[in-house]
Order: C-alpha cells, then structure tokens, then sequence
C-alpha cells in the first residue's frame, strides 16, 4: 500500500553509531510514531524508517500472538535486500491485521545478505516461550551486525 504521509521526526535517544528502528502508524487521517509497548489496532498502516549505521543489507521481519512470523521488508522476501545511505524508508506500507495479542518487528541489519527462513525459524521458536517473550526485546540468534526492535499490543474490539 502506497500513500503519502508527512515526516514526522519523533525524539530518538541512541548512542552515537547504534542502528535505529522507527516505526510511524497512520489510523484516522493521522500519522503518529509508534513507541515501545503502544496499542495498536487492526487496520492501523505502519511505516518504516532505519537508520542502518553502516550496514549494507535489511530485512525486516515480525511475529504476533499467533506465533504467525512475516517478512515486511522486503516483503514477503527469501533474503535480506541491500540498502545504502544513513536513513532507510522502504516504500509503501502494510495493515494490521485483527491477530491478537503482542507483536514484535525486528529491523535486522547485517554487512551481508541474511536468509529468510532462518529468521522465521528463530521467530517462531520465540514465539513458542510466550506472550511475554515476544513484549521483550529479545535479541534473535541470527548473523547479524544488529537488530533493533519494537513490540506493541493489538487492541481488541
């Protein structure tokens, strides 16, 4: 899904050099950054921005409640895709969907490219601990350079 949205540039705290995760979602005309922990819906829009410190390659990868794993950038993709320059905004942007319970979106960044199913595995292993073990931010065992993350809860109607 294609759209435009105005920039907003929330306040990041990081040390100097560390790779950033920004997630921004878009419900009812309104476009707001999405915080650690937060409430989210079904039908909430989510974008992306990375700041990739110096990595060469993203993939960008999530698991909800169902233990469903998905693969958002590039989407629905078998490796991770190269990427340049100091901020990273994939195009488009994806849906919630109505699953419930917490989810958890990794941006992984790496010097080379990553394979997908490996990842998936990984996720679907975190979410066989539990609910809870998806809300912390539990590094993936993955090759990679680093992996940033945000965890939010989907609103149930």
């Amino acid at each position: 899904l294609v759209g435009l949205w105005p920039r907003p540039e929330p306040p990041v705290v990081a040390i100097k050099g560390d790779a950033i995760l920004q997630v921004f979602t878009h419900r009812q005309g309104k476009t707001f950054a999405v915080r650690d922990g937060a409430e989210l819906a079904a039908g909430d829009r989510l974008r992306f921005v990375v700041l990739p410190a110096g990595a060469a390659y993203l993939l960008v990868a999530s698991i909800d409640g169902t233990g469903a794993a998905t693969i958002y950038y590039p989407y629905h993709g078998d490796q991770s895709a190269p990427i340049e320059g100091e901020r990273v905004e994939p195009t488009g942007s994806i849906e919630l969907d109505a699953a419930p319970g917490p989810e958890r979106i990794y941006a992984l960044l790496s010097d080379r490219p990553i394979e997908a199913a490996p990842v998936i595995a990984r996720l679907r292993e975190l979410a066989a601990s539990g609910a809870d073990a998806i809300r912390q931010a539990r590094p993936l065992d993955v090759p990679v350079r680093a992996q940033p993350s945000l965890g939010f809860e989907k609103a149930q109607p």
